[in-house]
């Protein structure tokens, strides 16, 4: 028979054990996508355009794809042949700002988000002469979402509903800001909702009364937000959100009711994150690209695949099964991704 002291001793260190092994599986699930990476074989390169000075952002719309390229500069190529892609023309824009975001309308119109230079409409529809028709000045525009004639926009402190009146005209509809000074880094339009993101919260706003905006729910992240996408199945939609170390997957089929439904811990940085049917791609601080297949968001997502690259991925556009990455330096990259 034990004495009470061994039995005290046993019992302490079956607990030890215990808790060992639970803090094991954790980590285990924690460092979900650096174990054995995969190669790189999903990735076919198809082709390369150098930078001008270097590729920050990409939108593409028909045969072709637009760049911000250096401070103030947008680039224009031609990509029907996804093997021999190349430079039509580029513009410079009257600043020597970074261009943050830009995307492109079935007038061939882009606008592009130049930080404290606001909104620049450039015209395109003759790729080889851009012309700029238009701007709304005098906001901190470090990014926009556009949803057939409206636009959201970051301000300072807040964001922006725009109209457009005209090809060239964009009128203020309506304006949202924080009585805590937040700073919107990040904004989506998708129907009658707004997500904004700051450093450290998802806002999500109705905008079914454009006149009266309702911030809806709001969700607070410790670790900063470094990007975020939306995924859609037949009967749900999530957003897919990044910080600097984890990866959140928050249901959004009815906003209003809207909750974190799983997380998974990081042990890389991401940068640049994109959803895509059932695949999230996801580029690393470290240079790398993953590629995951969403099977269900409470599991641990699949890493499929993995690419390294010389620069950072900044951004991730599609078209068709192609692939267009934004590196800095490297230019605009397009893959085919074998799936």
């Amino acid at each position: 028979m034990c004495s009470p002291k061994l039995n005290k001793i046993y019992v302490f260190l079956s607990f030890s054990l215990c808790l060992i092994l639970l803090i094991s599986c954790r980590f285990t699930s924690y460092d979900w996508e650096d174990v054995d990476p995969p190669g790189d074989f999903f990735f076919i390169h198809h082709g390369t355009v150098p930078a001008i000075n270097t590729t920050r952002n990409t939108a593409i719309y028909d045969n072709y794809a637009f760049s911000s390229d250096g401070n103030g500069v947008v680039a224009v190529y031609n990509i029907i042949n996804s093997f021999e892609p190349y430079l039509i023309s580029s513009i410079e824009l009257p600043t020597n700002q970074i261009v943050r975001k830009i995307e492109v309308d079935w007038r061939y119109n882009l606008y592009a988000a130049v930080g404290n230079a606001g909104v620049f409409i450039i015209n395109t529809s003759n790729p080889s002469y851009p012309d700029i028709i238009g701007d709304f000045p005098h906001i901190l525009a470090l990014d926009l979402s556009l949803q057939e004639d409206y636009i959201a926009v970051t301000d300072q402190f807040g964001w922006k509903l725009l109209f457009l009146l005209s090809s060239s005209h964009l009128t203020e509809i309506n304006s949202y800001y924080y009585f805590d000074s937040r700073q919107p880094e990040r904004i989506l339009l998708r129907g009658n909702w707004v997500y904004v993101v700051s450093r450290n919260y998802l806002d999500i706003f109705d905008i079914t009364n454009i006149y009266n905006i309702r911030l809806e729910r709001s969700f607070h992240f410790y670790d900063n937000i470094v990007d975020f996408d939306i995924i859609n199945s037949i009967a749900s939609s999530f957003i897919v959100l990044a910080t600097t170390q984890n990866l959140y997957y928050i249901n959004i089929t009815n906003p209003l009711s809207a909750s974190i439904v799983s997380d998974f811990g990081l042990s890389l940085i991401p940068r640049t994150l994109r959803t895509r049917n059932n695949y999230l791609f996801i580029g690393w601080e470290n240079r790398s690209l993953s590629a995951y297949r969403i099977a269900d968001v409470l599991q641990v997502p699949s890493e499929e695949s993995r690419i390294n690259f010389s620069n950072v991925v900044l951004d991730i556009d599609f078209r068709n099964d192609l692939m267009y990455f934004s590196l800095g330096t490297s230019g605009l990259q397009i893959y085919y991704y074998l799936n």
